[in-house]
């Protein structure tokens, strides 16, 4: 299993108390004092730290819900019928991390693996996948074990899927695998000559319908990571490449253009080789290459190349390419987990 870290931030500097129960919610509360001046603040712990609160709100009539409050938002919330739910708050932050780990620690605690939060009860050797969503509750029995569990799903490669779209491009790699091996060199001047002739090649479409501003490039570097886009046409900057590069591609194909192979396998193996600052120039092994390719194609066919397998309840494990993905979907879907 991946490494799990506990965070407890800068230490319990507030001195925030453990709260396992509506019993003990309830005492805690009624011993607390209102700030003066303010009958709605009751610090949770040290006085000074008026941001942590416990509160209470009429649920049930002689019944209310009380809470553990951070900046005004619920992380915790105990109800008379000893249920407990606990919440992110929408928020994957050390100062959240921190206090739901202190309020809860005789539960359990809000562990990290691999930059996933799960929750690990005391009294039962699972994790239990906390998703990061302000809407989101995990409800926890009296033992500290969710009576709502997530299920999560790993995205997987269909290596059949991905074998047969490689194989419609196999002349280019073979192309590009077999040029790298005698010479691994890529000379920038070769790779911005041909960047600066085919952007002038492709001016006249970029007149003849495309989004003014817009630079008609061909974009063979995908982003391993989630991408973040500072503004709309950086996105369609990226997209109208991708675009152009697919359509490129297949007209090589279509053509067997040796001319259009070597652009392709120069304008590739410089967005994925080793850039040296000491030698000024790009190296690119038949391997980084071919891992390249393959990254691309990732990209232009997703769809058909991914699968989703489910995964054990209680078990913590690390999803390579959701990251990848994370571009592709909603925001509820890329977290891949449903609610049992």
């Amino acid at each position: 299993m991946p490494t799990t870290k506990i965070n407890l931030g800068h230490g319990n500097c507030a001195s925030i108390p453990q709260i396992s129960s509506y019993a003990q919610a309830q005492a805690h509360y009624n011993f607390v004092k209102p700030i003066r001046g303010d009958d709605q603040v009751r610090p949770i712990g040290v006085r000074r730290f008026k941001w942590y609160t416990i509160n209470k709100r009429d649920y049930i009539e002689d019944a209310p819900m009380y809470s553990a409050t951070l900046a005004n938002t619920n992380l915790v919330e105990y109800y008379h019928d000893g249920r407990i739910s606990i919440t992110t708050g929408g928020y994957r932050s050390v100062t959240n991390n921190s206090f739901l780990n202190f309020v809860l620690m005789g539960l359990g605690n809000v562990v990290s693996v691999s930059g996933k939060w799960y929750w690990k009860p005391h009294r039962s050797d699972k994790y239990y996948y906390f998703p990061i969503q302000r809407n989101h509750w995990l409800h926890l029995d009296e033992q500290g074990i969710p009576t709502n569990p997530v299920q999560e799903y790993k995205n997987l490669i269909n290596r059949k899927a991905m074998n047969a779209i490689r194989k419609k491009y196999m002349p280019i790699i073979e192309y590009g695998r077999l040029m790298l091996t005698a010479d691994q060199v890529v000379p920038l001047r070769i790779v911005h000559e041909l960047q600066a002739e085919l952007q002038a090649g492709l001016q006249a479409e970029l007149q003849a319908g495309l989004q003014a501003g817009l630079k008609n490039v061909l974009w063979f570097k995908v982003m391993s990571k989630r991408m973040y886009f500072w503004n709309t046409e950086s996105k369609e900057q990226y997209k109208n490449g991708i675009a152009k590069s697919i359509e490129y591609l297949h007209k090589a194909l279509d053509t067997n253009d040796l001319d259009m192979f070597y652009n392709i396998t120069m304008l590739m193996a410089n967005q994925y080789g080793h850039y040296s600052y000491v030698r000024e120039t790009t190296t690119c092994s038949p391997k980084e290459f071919r891992a390249g390719f393959d990254l691309y194609l990732r990209e232009i066919y997703w769809q058909d190349v991914f699968t989703q397998k489910e995964q054990p309840i209680g078990k913590a494990f690390y999803d390579a390419y959701a990251s990848f993905l994370a571009n592709k979907k909603d925001t509820v879907t890329v977290r891949n987990y449903v609610v049992k």
